[in-house]
């Protein structure tokens, strides 16, 4: 059977401050608030560290756990991981802060 790959890829432009995006972008505490899917992380990131991630299970309603290596971190520009999902796929997201004449641009590519 053929591997299959799906690519999501998601961006917002706001007025927003590139400093103020950046701390939002971050604030994992507040991610239940932000997100339907992604509920939290279990320790601030940092390139190479292997945390674990939270997400909502669309079944039950429960939490799934999977555990990530952050690919990709730097400061106020952009953080990533990548890690095993569900069903033998693999879950890598990149988080990116972009500027823009408006104020700050963020983007979310998630391959898997």
């Amino acid at each position: 059977m053929a591997e299959q790959e799906s690519n999501v890829y998601t961006e917002i432009e706001t007025g927003t401050a590139e400093d103020q995006v950046w701390v939002g972008l971050t604030d994992f505490e507040k991610l239940p608030e932000r997100s339907l899917w992604l509920h939290g992380v279990n320790k601030t990131m940092a390139l190479g560290e292997v945390s674990t991630a939270y997400f909502k299970n669309p079944i039950t309603g429960g939490m799934i756990e999977f555990t990530h290596e952050v690919i990709v971190y730097e400061v106020g520009c952009a953080f990533g991981w990548s890690g095993d999902a569900m069903l033998g796929r693999q879950d890598r997201r990149i988080f990116k802060q972009k500027s823009c004449p408006m104020g700050a641009r963020c983007s979310n590519k998630k391959t898997g």
